[in-house]
């Protein structure tokens, strides 16, 4: 029978995102804070529907405004999620961030493939605080057992504003994680 041996269609999808955020002083603060974030992505997922589960692509541009003296915070969020896994940005330094990433995901077989590579400058002055490229493999056994690895290398840029304002931004870096996961 042709009905059981067909197989699902593949499926195309397109990403995009657009988020925007001020953040302004609040009562009695001697700095006056205006900054904003931005984001904007754009991509595609695919679906084969073969041994490999999906694809996604995306491209991303991500700013949090500095402006020397005050720049966009978060002093809530987990910063090792944005700006590269190498933790150079876990604070947005006083010149602000100007992130440009690709970043691509491959799942198939049960494991999760991701790679993504920053170029990141400063939103003040432009300057370039260096590029990062972090790739992670985890794969997923009999659902509640998980392996997984990650590396980031982090390559500083040696500009003279970057080494007079960068402290660790401006020192090369790589780290290596890898983990076991059990789930009940």
């Amino acid at each position: 029978d042709a009905h059981w041996n067909a197989r699902p269609k593949p499926v195309l999808q397109a990403l995009y995102t657009a988020e925007y955020a001020i953040q302004d002083d609040y009562g009695k603060n001697p700095l006056e804070v205006d900054q904003d974030y931005y984001l904007l992505e754009i991509g595609a997922a695919y679906q084969p529907q073969t041994l490999v589960d999906a694809i996604s692509l995306k491209v991303s541009y991500e700013v949090l405004e500095g402006d020397g003296i005050t720049s966009f915070q978060t002093p809530v969020a987990t910063g090792h999620a944005f700006q590269g896994w190498a933790d150079r940005f876990l604070v947005t330094p006083a010149d602000g961030i100007e992130d440009v990433y690709i970043t691509a995901v491959v799942s198939a077989l049960g494991a999760k493939f991701i790679a993504s590579y920053h170029m990141l400058e400063s939103d003040n002055l432009d300057y370039e605080y260096g590029n990062e490229l972090d790739l992670l493999l985890q794969k997923t056994f009999k659902k509640h057992y998980t392996l997984g690895s990650k590396i980031s290398i982090y390559d500083s840029d040696r500009n003279a504003f970057n080494v007079a304002r960068g402290g660790s931004r401006a020192a090369d870096v790589t780290k290596i994680w890898a983990w076991a996961e059990i789930k009940f």
